[in-house]
């Protein structure tokens, strides 16, 4: 957006000098919500910032001086679209001219002391005469003519005018050229470019919904096993990291059922929980790696997928990664539950958030924004992927794979819809839900259904594009079985084309 300033009848952006930045704001959304994970950046300068929960940011940076990038003296000029650009290397004078084709002279202006910078001056707001005019510029000693005939579509884009060239006392508008430029960006949201004359300032921002960005166009998986090289050791295996500690204040053993989303009160005392990590083939603390969370059936734990898996499940992720079937990832194997009781699996949705998340992300390089998250789960993990991760957490998750989901508490296909169009999914999109079942699962099967059949009619939110049901895969309710509805989803969660 260019700002139209009128200061005498020439607006000078002068170029930044100043000793430090001290730019901060707010960024939210059009219903005046805090924007987590957004990216703001001063263009030129090549500095960030992370919004935090709150929505808020701060760029600072103390320096002995923020001269322009390049100090070749150089003086450009162009007229585009009735729009005179002025490049200024140094302090010059400016000088317009505008002359009909008997060389009368219609208007004159000049600035003796333009500064460095870039300026332009907006002529077609102010020349709508359908008649060609010689436009004369000169900095300094660098002059260049041009032959301009006002438009239509020049006079349009700059509003009404009385249709005559304004006299040598009346003012011309100019537009003044931003110092630098700072770009907000958020997963869900349309890109803003914001012009800044100041770094010592406050910026808020105001991000308008875009669903399409950042959603990848996924193409779906539904292969019915997994080829046997994928058994096979690599030469370079990542690591698998067991009985991981964390405390957990966010659990709860007495509800009785996942939804509608319960309030889990953060408790005085930790429960201490684990979980088991794996890490990619060469894992660079450096890098951000995206990363899953795995949930176990009821009374298993995060081990059981390691102990129950065929082939052995790092050492199929290692072969997604080094095969390049997917990007590199980390897996986080989660512990569903308090204690194996069965209440526990409804209020783990809160210690995933609160207590979990926080912690993988403070010890393992991870990206951080909801496109770069998954969660699946099998049978009883499956039930809490779809409802304390679906139908609940849109916000913090953009990928789900309900693998064999069952147990009470297994949303139905108007239930999916119902809360998924609840958690304001124009801005939080559903990148993927994948739902998987084994052909001979009698245990799954009915819940699975229940959940993917009609799903894509239910609503605007979940379509073909977003979301596919496999249950054709040979075997039972068992990890194996579901362990191909893993392979599937990992290859579409992560794939190397986005």
């Amino acid at each position: 957006m260019k700002h139209v300033v009128t200061l005498g009848w020439i607006a000078l952006a002068a170029t930044l000098h100043a000793q430090s930045i001290h730019l901060h704001g707010r960024v939210s959304n059009v219903a005046g919500q805090p924007v987590a994970d957004a990216s703001v950046e001063l263009v030129k300068q090549g500095i960030r910032d992370a919004t935090g929960p709150d929505g808020l940011y701060s760029i600072t940076k103390l320096s002995a001086s923020m001269q322009p990038k390049s100090s070749t003296h150089t003086e450009h000029i162009r007229l585009d679209k009735g729009v005179l650009e002025f490049t200024v290397s140094r302090t010059s004078a400016v000088k317009i001219e505008v002359h009909d084709l008997n060389g009368s002279t219609l208007d004159r202006k000049s600035l003796s002391d333009a500064q460095p910078g870039v300026h332009r001056f907006d002529l077609a707001s102010r020349t709508m005469a359908n008649r060609m005019l010689i436009v004369q510029a000169s900095i300094g000693p660098f002059v260049r003519t041009f032959r301009y005939i006002p438009s239509q579509t020049d006079v349009a884009e700059r509003g009404s005018s009385n249709g005559s060239i304004p006299s040598a006392g009346r003012e011309l508008a100019s537009l003044a050229t931003e110092s630098d430029t700072l770009k907000v960006s958020a997963i869900g949201h349309a890109t803003k470019k914001i012009a800044i004359a100041s770094y010592d300032t406050t910026v808020d921002v105001i991000l308008e919904a875009d669903p399409n960005v950042g959603v990848p166009k996924v193409t779906p998986q539904k292969a019915t096993s997994v080829p046997a090289m994928y058994g096979n050791a690599v030469a370079n295996p990542g690591k698998m990291t067991t009985n991981v500690s964390y405390p957990a204040y966010y659990y709860s053993t007495s509800l009785s059922s996942p939804l509608p989303p319960p309030k889990v009160a953060k408790q005085s005392v930790p429960k201490t929980k684990l979980c088991n990590v794996y890490t990619p083939p060469g894992y660079d603390p450096q890098k951000q790696y995206p990363m899953i969370v795995i949930m176990h059936g009821i009374t298993d734990n995060p081990n059981t997928w390691i102990e129950r898996s065929n082939p052995k499940i790092a050492t199929l992720f290692d072969n997604l990664i080094t095969s390049k079937a997917t990007k590199p990832f980390i897996a986080v194997f989660a512990s569903g539950t308090v204690d194996n009781n069965t209440n526990g699996y409804y209020a783990f949705g809160a210690e995933l958030v609160n207590d979990l998340l926080p912690f993988i992300e403070s010890k393992y390089s991870v990206r951080k924004d909801r496109g770069s998250r998954a969660m699946a789960g099998f049978s009883f993990g499956g039930m809490q992927t779809l409802s304390v991760g679906l139908c609940t957490h849109l916000k913090q998750f953009a990928w789900f794979a309900g693998l064999h989901a069952a147990g009470p508490g297994t949303p139905s296909a108007s239930d999916i819809a119902k809360y998924v169009a609840a958690q304001d999914p124009q801005t939080y999109p559903l990148h993927y839900l994948y739902i998987g079942v084994g052909a001979s699962d009698g245990t799954a099967s009915g819940s699975s259904s229940n959940a993917a059949n009609g799903l894509t009619s239910k609503g605007p939110n979940i379509t073909s594009a977003n979301f596919s049901f496999q249950n054709n895969i040979p075997g039972y309710h068992d990890y194996p079985t579901a362990e191909v509805s893993l392979y599937n989803f990992l290859r579409m969660a992560f794939s190397p084309e986005y």
